[in-house]
């Protein structure tokens, strides 16, 4: 992966890992979260923002589901992981 994914990537893993409880605040604060963060992606990486922004959206993904099934946890009873789960996929 490219220096500049690894850096975004972290970015949006230190915006999404800072919640600890899932609520309709928290889930507003994450989708602002990305929603300003595209923006500035495809500004700062004009050249390269077609080729990189299917890569970035797959790991935005993948981290949102991360978070989201985290959150779950929080809130529910372990023994319905595989619920909780699809639920985090359904979220991200």
């Amino acid at each position: 992966m490219l220096l500049y994914q690894k850096k975004t990537v972290k970015i949006i893993q230190d915006k999404l890992n800072s919640h600890d409880t899932l609520n309709e605040a928290t889930i507003i604060k994450i989708f602002l979260a990305v929603t300003n963060f595209q923006p500035e992606l495809s500004t700062q990486c004009r050249k390269s923002y077609e080729s990189i922004s299917a890569i970035i959206e797959q790991k935005i993904k993948k981290e949102l589901e991360t978070v989201f099934y985290a959150l779950l946890l929080k809130r529910n009873l372990p023994k319905e992981k595989e619920a909780l789960r699809i639920g985090a996929v359904m979220l991200s």
